[in-house]
């Protein structure tokens, strides 16, 4: 993509690029990545930590936004070794827990473009479902809402790490505003909620909405068939005291 962007110029005149947090889905596509990019890929730093971009460039002019910052200094626990296993892979990684997500970083470099670097994988609070212990000993198996798709990782602290990600979940929860569930509206609601808007307007100081309540009202009387002793007949002329 940023190949269809910029114009060959601008390749030719490029210093440098950085690349900070790849994850493991960056790694996936760097194949792909690469054939597009060509000799520039020598021009490209991969930072892995924001503490490696500073080395390059001075803090005062990052540019990078507060929660990017934060995210790496707001680490509340953090556990390693640990082996992550998904789709049948096992990785080695780190796990640190913040306030509003989890970094997953691998233990061993990756080749990035001409360089090396850790993967680092964000999984926000809001995206976790449930964490759980493990059939197994020493496991702990976090249900992801992306894809409905399970991470487990093994670690000899795996009750530990259950502990601080469910605390975690819950001040995340508390945090968040309480929204009121609604009943859905229902087709056998219809006869009350016209009774009732009827009803409330009858005695309303407005003599056109008097009247438009009380055609409402024999309207909904004759659809309906309520039992009633007087027969309620609607007019167009007509006006309620």
């Amino acid at each position: 993509q940023m190949a269809k962007i910029l114009p060959p110029q601008a390749f030719d005149n490029l210093d440098q690029a950085f690349i900070l947090h790849p994850n493991t889905t960056f790694k996936k596509y760097l194949k792909r990545i690469s054939k597009h990019v060509g000799r520039a890929s020598k021009k490209i730093v991969v930072c892995s930590f924001v503490d490696q971009l500073y080395e390059y460039i001075k803090e005062s002019d990052c540019g990078l936004s507060d929660a990017t910052k934060e995210s790496e200094n707001e680490v509340q626990s953090t556990f390693s070794p640990v082996s992550k296993i998904m789709f049948g892979k096992k990785t080695d990684v780190e796990i640190r827990i913040g306030k509003d997500s989890i970094q997953v970083i691998s233990l061993k470099p990756h080749p990035l473009f001409s360089t090396s670097g850790q993967l680092v994988d964000f999984i926000p609070i809001s995206g976790i479902v449930k964490v759980s212990a493990g059939a197994k000993d020493n496991e702990v198996v976090m249900k992801l809402e992306s894809g409905g798709q399970n991470i487990t990782f093994v670690s000899k602290v795996a009750s530990q790490i259950v502990q601080q990600l469910n605390d975690s979940l819950e001040r995340y929860k508390l945090t968040r505003p309480q929204t009121k569930s609604h009943k859905p509206f229902q087709p056998s609601d219809v006869p009350g909620t016209l009774l009732n808007m009827a009803l409330l307007n009858l005695t309303s100081t407005n003599p056109s909405l008097r009247a438009a309540a009380y055609n409402l009202l024999a309207a909904a009387c004759q659809t309906f068939s309520f039992n009633m002793q007087s027969v309620l007949i609607a007019g167009s002329e007509i006006a309620l005291a």
